[in-house]
């Protein structure tokens, strides 16, 4: 797999913790945060207008706990609302110290609109696994979780979608090295967790996961780039090799096999 995925770890708070905001006295200020500037090659942020008065038909949707909402969606926002701006300001309203829930209320009925109509939804779910991880490298733990480069750009590619290339000193910029050149000559700096081989694997396919250490402490890793290159997955090619039988390349079998 000539891909890689570079993650973040972002240390994780309680879950179950959680402080009641900052009362306000007098008129409350609304929090207007400006859209993040556009990345070459997406939309340009679009600007909120007025509230979309279909929200009051929703049932419920008054007595919602919009505050909970918003700050639900500013931790878990990502590259899908990245391009509009949406996910950067959801992130400055939940952080602002006097953001209320009409405040909350505001930024969904101006960003969002209902859709659908059925009596009857669909609940999706997002599955995070949880990897066992070291703070040092042992022989069973040896492969590193990498932060990206300093030399990492994120450019334009050919179809107009973001494509990130290696940033040369003298400027110019140039395909990322692959997969066993990053993990044969990495800058040691950037390892922040070490992990079982067939574990890093799968967290880079999975684009996220959480990471149990020795002494009990957890973090979340997070997707945050990767080298520009293809991605191949690396079923049909172990069946191809025979490696394993073509009716046997289920996720389970690689992994005993790594």
């Amino acid at each position: 797999m000539r891909g890689v995925l570079l993650a973040a770890v972002l240390a994780l708070t309680a879950a179950a913790c959680a402080t009641a905001p900052t009362p306000v006295t007098g008129p409350e200020p609304t929090p207007q945060p400006q859209p993040a500037p556009p990345v070459p090659g997406e939309p340009a942020p679009w600007t909120p207008g007025p509230s979309d008065p279909a929200f009051a038909a929703l049932p419920g949707w008054a007595g919602e706990d919009h505050l909970a909402a918003l700050r639900g969606y500013a931790e878990g926002c990502g590259a899908d609302s990245r391009a509009w701006g949406v996910c950067e300001a959801a992130k400055l309203l939940a952080a602002a110290p006097d953001v209320t829930g009409e405040n909350a209320r505001l930024f969904f009925e101006t960003r969002f609109r209902p859709e659908g109509g059925d009596e009857t939804g669909l609940l999706t779910a997002y599955f995070a696994p949880e990897y066992e991880a070291r703070a040092k490298r042992d022989a069973e733990f040896s492969a590193p979780l990498l932060a990206p480069p300093p030399d990492l750009t994120r450019t334009q590619g050919p179809d107009g979608r973001a494509l990130y290339r290696q940033r040369l000193p003298n400027g110019t910029v140039r395909d990322y090295p692959d997969r066993a050149a990053i993990e044969t000559s990495h800058d040691p700096a950037l390892v922040m967790a070490w992990l079982k081989p067939e574990d890093l694997f799968f967290l880079q396919i999975q684009g996220s996961g959480y990471l149990t250490f020795a002494d009990g402490s957890t973090a979340r890793a997070a997707y945050a780039a990767d080298n520009g290159l293809r991605f191949l997955g690396i079923a049909r090619p172990m069946a191809d090799e025979g490696l394993l039988p073509r009716d046997g390349t289920s996720g389970e079998a690689i992994r005993r096999w790594l």
